[in-house]
């Protein structure tokens, strides 16, 4: 409820469905960067959010430098064969699952954001919508993306 109040009394305003819920515990995320030369999968991790004082702490997530080298070719390639876009996003999800060894048990509530920019503008709106549909359903299927993941987290 605090943390609601806070956003409310604030006036934040970005829309976020009210099932999406980053426990407060959750110290890991992930967001991949997907631009027009290619994709790259950041791993962030940050101090429980768990606070004693209001406003909290001011306090940043750090990488320790995880992340992967660029995998190309951009995620708008994949535009005449959408469902490709999966040979893309497996070596993204095998780099996370192999820097959180360990953490297994935690998967599910590690949110991964997928950011997708540059050569998506110069698609046309359909082959938009076909390849990030395509991207929200892998990485919906547990089998394949163990963490957690709302349709909201590819933009």
């Amino acid at each position: 409820f605090l943390f609601l109040f806070i956003r409310g009394a604030l006036g934040v305003t970005e829309l976020q469905p009210d099932n999406i819920e980053i426990k407060a515990t959750v110290t890991r995320g992930m967001i991949i960067d997907a631009g027009s030369g290619g994709s790259r999968l950041h791993v962030y991790h940050w101090q429980p959010r768990i606070f004693s004082t209001i406003p909290p702490d001011l306090s940043f997530p750090t990488t320790d430098e995880q992340w992967t080298v660029r995998m190309a070719p951009g995620i708008a390639e994949y535009m005449n064969n959408p469902e490709d876009v999966k040979k893309q996003l497996a070596p993204l999800i095998d780099f996370a699952t192999r820097t959180l060894v360990g953490l297994e048990e935690s998967f599910e509530y590690f949110p991964i954001f997928f950011k997708a920019t540059g050569g998506m503008r110069e698609l046309n709106l359909k082959q938009r919508e076909e390849i990030m549909g395509w991207v929200r359903y892998y990485l919906s299927d547990k089998s394949f993306c163990p963490f957690y993941f709302h349709d909201d987290f590819a933009r």
